[in-house]
This record gives C-alpha cells, sequence and structure tokens, in this order.
C-alpha cells in the first residue's frame, strides 16, 4: 500500500504542475494582457505618459511583467554612498531627451537593464505654450524604467516558492533587524548639516524632500518627520517638539521662533520631548535636560523597546474558547494554535499556506474562509483583562492578534492588551464563503446518499415494475432538464406553497435555518438521481452474476442472497464516490448559489474569469485541482476498507 500511495503522490504532483503550466500559459501567453484593464475606472482618467507608466505598474501587480523603475535604482544603488547633493543630482530625470547627458547614471541604468534583458521605457515630457508661458502638459512628467516579461516557469516557481511560510519565535527580531527598525528615547538628534543629508537617506524619504536651501515651516519638518516615518503623527502632535540650533558655544536657539534657517553655521538637532518606560508608554521627558552642555545626548538608541523578551511557545487555557490554545512570544501571531465557532473551527498559525493574491490585493484563502457579513460587537474581556470578567463592547477578534511594529502604542491600548500583540481582524456576523457551501453541500450529499441509495436498491429489487418506472421518470427528468429549470421549479413551489424563504439576503427571516430548505433540495436532487441510477445498475449487474446463481443452487433464499451477497457488492462503487462528494462541498456549486444569493465559494471562480483576476484563477485552480486529486486517493482507500479483494500490492493478494 505504501508503494502505491508513494506512486500516486508523485503522479498526482506531476500531474498538478502540468494543470498550472498549462493555466498559466493561457492565462498569461495566449491571454492579451490588456484585457485587465476592461472595466477600469483609473485608466481612462490616465494621460500621456502617465497612462503609459499606470498600464506597466499593473501588469508588474498582475505577475505579467518585471519593472525597475529609475529612482529605485538610484535609491537602492546610491543612497547609503553618495552625500545630499550627489544623490539629488543621481535622481534628477530631465524632461528633455537632450538633458539626460547632465545625469551619467540614466545611461548607467540603461545599459544595466538591457544588458540583462530587459525592455527600456523612457517618456520625455510634451510642452504646451511658448516661451516662458511652456509648461508641461498634465499627465506628461518624464519616466525612465526598465521591464522584462515573466516566463511561465517563472510565474510557476514563484507560485510555488511563496506557498508556504513558517513562524517562529524569532520573526519580531528579525523583522526589526531586517528592515533596520530603532526606536529612540522620544528625540532624534541632528549634529551636523550634513547630518539631514543621513537623516534623510536613512529612513528611505520618498514623500518629501527637504530643501536645505531654503527657509522651513513648522509644518515643513513636521510632515517630514511624520512621512519618513521616525515618530508617528499623533506623538508628534500630542507632544512639545522642535528644531534647535546650536551655535557651538552654549546657547541654543529654536529655529524657526527665531528666522534662521538650516544652512546657519552650528549644529541642529530635532527634539521630541518625550521617553518611553518600561512599558512602550511614551511621557513627558523626565530625565536631565535634553540640551545640557555641548554634547547634548547621542543620537537614536537601539530599540531593546521593541525586540522581544522572553521569546517562547507555551500551552494555555484558552478563556475565549474554554480549551488549551498554544501561544507564542516573538512570533508573528500570538495564538498558534487555537478553537474557536469559525468553520473549520480549529485554526493554526505555524505553517501559512498561501495560493496567492487576488487582484483586490487579499489572498486567495482568506477570501475563502474569511467571515462575510456586516461587523459584529460582542462584549468581550481584552486580553490584559481576562478572567476578571470586565468586558467591552468590541469587534475585535483576539484570536487573530499580531504584532504591533508601530514605534509608539498608546497607554490604552497597553493597558487593555498588555503586550505588543494588539493587530486584529474584526467579527462579523455571517459566516465564510467555504462555510457556507460546505454546510449546504454537506446537507445535500447526505440527503442524496440517504434517499438515493434506498430507492436504488428498491428500483433494482422492483425491476420493471411501477416502482422502477417511477424511479427511471425521475432520473430521466433530471437528466433531460436543465439544471436552473428544476432550480426554479423547486423555488416556486417551496415559497409559494410552503412560504419558505428563497433569498439568503432577505434580513427579515427570523428562522435563519429556513433559508437553507430549498437550497439543500435544489442541490441533493441530481445527487438523488445519480445514487439512484447507479445502484440500480449495479445491483442488477450482480442479480445476473455466476455467484449468485451458485447460490441459488445451494438453496439459499432471495432475502439472504440480496442482504449477504448483491447488496455488498452492488454498494463497494458507490463508496469510491465517498470522498470526492464531501470534499466536493469545499468548491461550492454557482447555479444554486447564484439562484438563492448564497455568498458561497461556487461563483469565485466564475467571477475571477470574467473580471481577469489571474491569481484567484491560479489559486482556486490549483486548490480545485489538489481537491480532486486527494478524493480520488481517499476513494481508493476507502476501497480497501470495504473489500478486503482489493489490495493495493503489486502482487495482488493470495
Amino acid at each position: 500500500m505504501g508503494k502505491y500511495l508513494l506512486k500516486r503522490i508523485v503522479y498526482s504532483i506531476f500531474s498538478i504542475i502540468c494543470v498550472m503550466i498549462v493555466m498559466i500559459f493561457l492565462l498569461f501567453t495566449l491571454k492579451d494582457k490588456e484585457v485587465i484593464f476592461q472595466g477600469d475606472p483609473l485608466l481612462s482618467k490616465k494621460q500621456g505618459n502617465d497612462k503609459e507608466y499606470y498600464k506597466n505598474s499593473k501588469w508588474e501587480k498582475y505577475g505579467y511583467i518585471d519593472l525597475v523603475e529609475f529612482e529605485t535604482y538610484i535609491n537602492e544603488n546610491y543612497s547609503k554612498t553618495l552625500d545630499y547633493e550627489e544623490y539629488e543630482k543621481a535622481m534628477y530625470l530631465p524632461n528633455d531627451e537632450k538633458d539626460d547627458i547632465k545625469n551619467p547614471k540614466i545611461q548607467e541604468f540603461i545599459d544595466y537593464y538591457e544588458a540583462r534583458g530587459y525592455t527600456i521605457t523612457r517618456l520625455y515630457s510634451q510642452y504646451s505654450g511658448r516661451g516662458d508661458n511652456k509648461e508641461v502638459k498634465p499627465g506628461y512628467d518624464p519616466y525612465l524604467f526598465a521591464t522584462k516579461n515573466h516566463s511561465t516557469f517563472h510565474r510557476l516557481g514563484s507560485f510555488f516558492s511563496n506557498m508556504f511560510t513558517f513562524e517562529t519565535v524569532n520573526d519580531v527580531d528579525n523583522f526589526v533587524k531586517e528592515n533596520e527598525l530603532e526606536i529612540t528615547k522620544g528625540y532624534y538628534v541632528i549634529n551636523s548639516v550634513n547630518e539631514w543629508d543621513d537623516f534623510y537617506k536613512y529612513w528611505g524619504a520618498k514623500n518629501f524632500k527637504l530643501n536645505l536651501n531654503s527657509d522651513l515651516s513648522d509644518d515643513d519638518v513636521k510632515k517630514y518627520i511624520v512621512n519618513i516615518g521616525v515618530f508617528e503623527e499623533d506623538l508628534v502632535e500630542a507632544y512639545e517638539w522642535n528644531v534647535m540650533y546650536y551655535d557651538g558655544e552654549g546657547t541654543f536657539t529654536k529655529l524657526f521662533e527665531n528666522n534662521l534657517t538650516i544652512d546657519e553655521t552650528g549644529e541642529y538637532y530635532f527634539i521630541l520631548n518625550v521617553e518611553k518606560d518600561a512599558n512602550g508608554i511614551f511621557n513627558k521627558f523626565s530625565g536631565e535636560t535634553l540640551l545640557s552642555g555641548s554634547n547634548p545626548v547621542s543620537k537614536k538608541e537601539k530599540g531593546s523597546l521593541i525586540e522581544v523578551e522572553n521569546k517562547g511557545i507555551q500551552i494555555i487555557w484558552d478563556e475565549y474558547s474554554n480549551m488549551p490554545a498554544l501561544v507564542g512570544n516573538g512570533t508573528t501571531h500570538r495564538y498558534l494554535i487555537y478553537f474557536d465557532d469559525k468553520f473549520p473551527f480549529i485554526h493554526q498559525n505555524i505553517v501559512h499556506f498561501s495560493l496567492g493574491y487576488s487582484n483586490d490585493d487579499n489572498e486567495v484563502l482568506s477570501k475563502l474562509f474569511d467571515q462575510t457579513g456586516e461587523i459584529l460587537l460582542k462584549e468581550q474581556e481584552y486580553p490584559a483583562n481576562l478572567g476578571t470578567g470586565i468586558t467591552e463592547p468590541t469587534s475585535l477578534d483576539f484570536h487573530t492578534a499580531t504584532y504591533s511594529y508601530s514605534s509608539v502604542l498608546s497607554s490604552e491600548e497597553i493597558s487593555k492588551f498588555g503586550s505588543r500583540y494588539t493587530v486584529c481582524e474584526v467579527h462579523k456576523k455571517d459566516v465564510s464563503r467555504v462555510a457556507y457551501s460546505f454546510f449546504i453541500g454537506i446537507m445535500a450529499t447526505l440527503l442524496a446518499y440517504f434517499i438515493g441509495i434506498p430507492l436504488g436498491i428498491l428500483m433494482a429489487r422492483k425491476k420493471d415494475k411501477l416502482t422502477d418506472k417511477i424511479g427511471m421518470g425521475y432520473i430521466i427528468f433530471i437528466i433531460a432538464v436543465p439544471s436552473l429549470a428544476y432550480i426554479y421549479m423547486i423555488t416556486a413551489i417551496g415559497s409559494q406553497l410552503f412560504g419558505l424563504p428563497n433569498n439568503f439576503a432577505d434580513s427579515t427571516v427570523s428562522a435563519r435555518w429556513l433559508l437553507y430548505v430549498l437550497p439543500v433540495v435544489s442541490l441533493a436532487m441530481p445527487g438523488i438521481a445519480g445514487e439512484m441510477k447507479w445502484v440500480r445498475r449495479y445491483m442488477i449487474d450482480q442479480e445476473n452474476s455466476d455467484y449468485v446463481k451458485f447460490a441459488r443452487s445451494q438453496g439459499l433464499s432471495e432475502k439472504e442472497i440480496f442482504s449477504k451477497h448483491i447488496c455488498k457488492n452492488a454498494i463497494i462503487p458507490i463508496v469510491h464516490g465517498i470522498p470526492g462528494s464531501i470534499i466536493g462541498c469545499l468548491s461550492g456549486a454557482f447555479i444554486t448559489e447564484k439562484v438563492y444569493s448564497i455568498p458561497g465559494t461556487g461563483g469565485l471562480l466564475v467571477n475571477a474569469i470574467t473580471n481577469t483576476d489571474n491569481g484567484l484563477i491560479l489559486g482556486l485552480t490549483f486548490l480545485f485541482s489538489t481537491l480532486s486529486i486527494i478524493s480520488l486517493i481517499l476513494g481508493d482507500i476507502l476501497l480497501t476498507v470495504v473489500d478486503p479483494r482489493i489490495s493495493f500490492s503489486s502482487g495482488g493478494r493470495n
């Protein structure tokens, strides 16, 4: 059996890879990439160079190309090696072709990426007016970027390489180190004019450039400090802060109150008059005067306040679920394994399985498993108040808490959460898409087996009699009539004669379980017909078998022959399809869900194809292909359990 399963798994993986190669080739090579802009409201508002750049940026986002901007190239290669003036010159992108010679880094960028097979796009400005009145037309700013089409195998490799990620107790510390995150005591000191350059380049400012040769307003510097991420806006607003000028002789002067400019001879200090305590809360600075002596304070102190202490994993009693849970400290998520009332009821955050992202930047799996509907308020205890009985109305789902990398947490957050695990998803009123589809699908499947199999047996026992003819009439009806027709027929009968609700969007229905009756019946009808047909056929085939004739010759009664031989053997092929029927419930039923307005998974793939959401198409294709193969393997295994005559060994049974 082990060899058989290994062989099936290897073949299955190969089959899935082949399916993904075909899908990627169809979506990204044979299909015109311009189709992604159908119905894009933003593209129609773009013009000129902006429109061309927008299209390429979208193609990069959706996985068609690799795009490198000139500014990104300069920032990655020269931001830490050039001084401020040289850095600004390297970033300069002229409006006219004749001026490109003024910046040799432009040709360097072009040569570098052309040698690597990229296509260079250089877009120059267009002007309106003449002479002194000449100005750049709206949408015609200059651009320089390099693009390269991704191959099918590159996309395939990216899809599989990003499929699994793992959480460890070093996640937070590694993120801090990789992103050079640092926490200060509440002040940032600039010891010279040149350090403004380092300040600018170190923090990677993009949204606001500091002009060292002009007067600066108080708001200019505030905006600058906030945009480059030194301190958050609410912190800058809440506490006293200023930029000080030091003349080198013991005198400090506020820069903006005395009409000083940043290029005055002397030293400059950005001061935010706060410090953090051991709990990470910012308070007014309580130590010695920050501006004392000729060397007031040291610049940037490394952030033990953001790196995690007491890292580890432990099992706790989860007050939210009244069950055990595995929690971590230093991991990205607080809860690593936990239980709740959301499908599939047990959750883990140790191994993350990703099927990529859709066009709206949401993970494919989140579209399946995230709750739907309106935000739900619950009376809950915050993590710091667990066991106290102190509750507050909140929509936060504390099981989803992740580590906050914010440079500051409010005192309220600290008091309520007791740690930096403060970023949570919210509870919603309705279950996930996959929960809707699975519940309706599993009920319809059970109904099909419990009704279809006995009816199929009865038809076989009453072959060519009235019961059999009525059953065959039903089977022919289901096969011949389009599914949409009999679904609407069931809808009309159920709603008109029995008053059953036929729309999941109907919020006036008090007994919500009634909403499931018509969809389950509609979805079960073809399943019932299928089970009736195959059980009848298999049983009739068994009745004509030699072993049945031999049993009759031995004097066994028809009841014994039927129960001990015919029925048992006829059911064996039906057993093989059970895993597929159950797993298939996860993929939903498009027509049924559409008719009854069920927010399930059935319409996801259809909508993705309609909207050219290639990421969602690939993710769902992989998921449905994998589920199909798993169901076949499970069906084979189940056959060996039901029928001991079936063996996976190459030599068969003795």
